[in-house]
């Protein structure tokens, strides 16, 4: 399966079209903003929304799709759609990492947090294996069991330190609505 992800930064409308007017078609997109702005070439078949199909012949991904899924646990008994799911997820999580960091010239701290982030331990080792040329020492023992809590996931020499921070979405939104009408 082949998708393009356009630079950080990067316009993903005018990526998109250029993909679009080279003939690269992607097997799927995932910006709903292009695929709304997208109905020519719809209209015209040169893309094909695949909603109708997903439940029928991708039942995993439009279970993830649907945000009802237990992907790790499909992941876990060998389910070869659910792990095609997951790694694609986890890949692009890592993707956006590396893209990041190389805008930013580097990075002191990475931080999980929130939802997948805060509890999923599967996820930050993914992640994180592969980061060692940024200087990130993964430390898989304090990963291990890390959930809704606040924790350092490095080892003491690396360069680039992990965190998990759990998150209180209730206190921002007060936080946030307080600050508006005071």
């Amino acid at each position: 399966m082949d998708w393009v992800e356009p630079a950080a930064g990067a316009d993903k409308t005018q990526a998109y079209n250029l993909m679009i007017a080279g003939g690269d078609y992607p097997d799927l997109i995932f910006n709903s903003d292009i695929v709304n702005n997208a109905a020519s070439h719809i209209e015209n078949k040169v893309i094909i929304p695949l909603n109708d199909y997903l439940p029928d012949y991708a039942p995993n991904l439009w279970a993830l799709m649907q945000g009802n899924a237990d992907i790790d646990k499909a992941y876990n008994e060998g389910n070869p759609h659910a792990i095609v799911a997951r790694d694609m997820y986890y890949n692009r999580v890592k993707k956006f990492v590396g893209a990041y960091a190389a805008e930013m010239g580097g990075v002191d701290l990475i931080v999980f947090t929130g939802g997948v982030g805060e509890n999923s331990c599967e996820m930050r080792e993914a992640v994180c294996t592969g980061l060692e040329f940024m200087g990130v020492k993964f430390d898989p023992a304090a990963n291990k069991g890390a959930r809704g809590v606040n924790k350092i996931l490095s080892a003491a020499d690396s360069k680039v330190k992990v965190a998990t921070i759990a998150t209180n979405e209730e206190l921002v939104i007060a936080t946030d609505t307080y600050n508006l009408v005071k």
